[in-house]
């Protein structure tokens, strides 16, 4: 157990021991002590029970650059060997202890990458996010959600059933719970959710505007290049078209969504000069910057992970190179990625947006929402179109950002999803207006009208 449980134990569970008898009094305890005793007992078997193998284990500490670590933790959230998550935390410590602020927020990854090859730079950890905002007095949590902790070996996933929307909220919620045991504040935390991890927030900001105040775990939603419902037809009809598609394959018993997207970054690495196995004839070299930098019709017309160089500016030829993100950090994204997500969660995610109104109860409360949102978005992402639900809100507070490179009608060169956390100017572009709004919504937010 870590020094960090330890003390957590020590000062919230530890008991005040004094005699209780005299010399040669007989050893009983005084009827006024018992019910304090037993509630002491309780109290601490309690927390024992929570911070024990296997409810929750810690799996490494590690210095990551100066005085800044990371600590993951496991949490097993059920009797399934599948059932578990991954916390992390990445703070400045001192003497072995972690710098206390209350500036603190939980990071939430989105579709195919955990924390580390969304948040923590894919082996890069000084040129990430995570580092950025703790160097600035940040407590920096995170989280990977069940489906990316499936062993690639696995070849039976009729586990995934019940892993719909409401699973990766309920683990989200299990995330900022953890951590609020270990702050010593215990208050709620801004969460910010990147893409995919955009669903499951503002899921959980709905299912948390119907508690009492008090029993709410997020004070602040800073909302990364996604969207939860649309206004634009194209983008509803790409969702109706994936809800349709999720919801055969799981009616035929398929509740597994596999992808190779590891591999384009390996053979890019390995053998750039091969013919990729993906996009033949093109090189495994120009599959990965294919696969990064063309835009792809789906959420938006001209969605891409990373703004690329091609010939002419012609985004319907093979790119030669990425113009914000440099090549090896986007291939080392690529062999980051995991090889299953759980297909319940997607299809509801569609649902969700295909949806004019609201489809169920992931949306049917929005506004009763009022925690401060800040939304950032790329113009060759989401872009604009992420600012639709913010208007569906109730939150009065309500700032955005659109990191914009090139003129109107170039969307499909501009900086995109992946560059918001990977480009070499992030840090100036978006990593400093994320910190600068931590900074002024940190300590907790209540509503008066709420």
């Amino acid at each position: 157990m870590s020094k960090e449980v330890n003390f957590v134990l020590s000062r919230t569970a530890g008991l005040n021991h004094k005699p209780l008898r005299s010399e040669g009094q007989r050893p009983t305890v005084a009827r006024s002590w018992m019910p304090a005793l037993r509630f002491a007992c309780l109290f601490l078997a309690a927390h024992l029970y929570l911070f024990s193998s296997p409810p929750v284990q810690l799996i490494t500490h590690r210095r990551l650059v100066d005085d800044i670590f990371e600590t993951v933790y496991s949490i097993k959230t059920g009797n399934g060997p599948y059932d578990r998550i991954q916390v992390h935390r990445v703070v400045r410590e001192m003497r072995g202890r972690p710098l206390e602020t209350d500036k603190a927020l939980m990071l939430l990854h989105g579709d195919v990458w955990g924390f580390n090859g969304a948040f923590l730079g894919a082996g890069s950890p000084p040129a990430s996010l995570a580092v950025f905002l703790a160097r600035r007095g940040g407590d920096v949590w995170g989280i990977d959600l069940a489906w990316t902790l499936v062993p690639k070996e696995t070849t039976d996933f009729g586990f995934m059933k019940t892993w719909d929307l409401q699973h990766d909220i309920d683990d989200a919620g299990r995330a900022i719970e953890l951590a609020q045991q270990l702050r010593r504040g215990h208050s709620p935390m801004v969460l910010l959710g990147w893409s995919r991890g955009g669903w499951v927030g503002y899921g959980l900001l709905n299912q948390e505007s119907q508690l009492p105040h008090a029993r709410r775990r997020v004070s602040g939603f800073i909302a990364v290049d996604t969207f939860y419902k649309s206004n634009d037809p194209g983008a509803r009809n790409y969702s109706c078209g994936g809800a349709s598609y999720f919801d055969g394959q799981i009616a035929a018993g398929n509740y597994v969504n596999a992808n190779t997207l590891e591999q384009f970054g390996v053979l890019a690495e390995t053998n750039p000069a091969g013919i990729s196995p993906f996009f033949p004839p093109a090189t495994n070299y120009q599959a990965s910057l294919m696969l990064g930098a063309v835009p792809f019709p789906s959420f938006t017309p001209h969605y891409h992970f990373v703004g690329g160089i091609f010939p002419q500016d012609d985004t319907s030829q093979i790119p030669t190179g990425l113009n914000y993100t440099d090549v090896p950090r986007f291939n080392a994204f690529l062999k980051a990625a995991g090889p299953y997500q759980a297909a319940p969660m997607l299809g509801d995610s569609f649902h969700v947006t295909c949806a004019t109104g609201p489809s169920g109860r992931y949306d049917d409360h929005l506004g009763d929402i009022k925690v401060p949102v800040f939304y950032v978005g790329a113009a060759g992402g989401f872009g604009t179109a992420g600012l639709h639900t913010l208007t569906l809100l109730g939150s009065r507070d309500r700032e955005s950002l659109i990191v914009r490179l090139r003129p109107r009608g170039q969307e499909g060169l501009e900086f995109a999803h992946l560059d918001l956390f990977y480009g070499r100017d992030a840090p100036f572009l978006v990593w400093s207006k994320i910190d600068r709004w931590l900074e002024s919504h940190s300590g907790g937010y209540c509503d008066r009208n709420d």
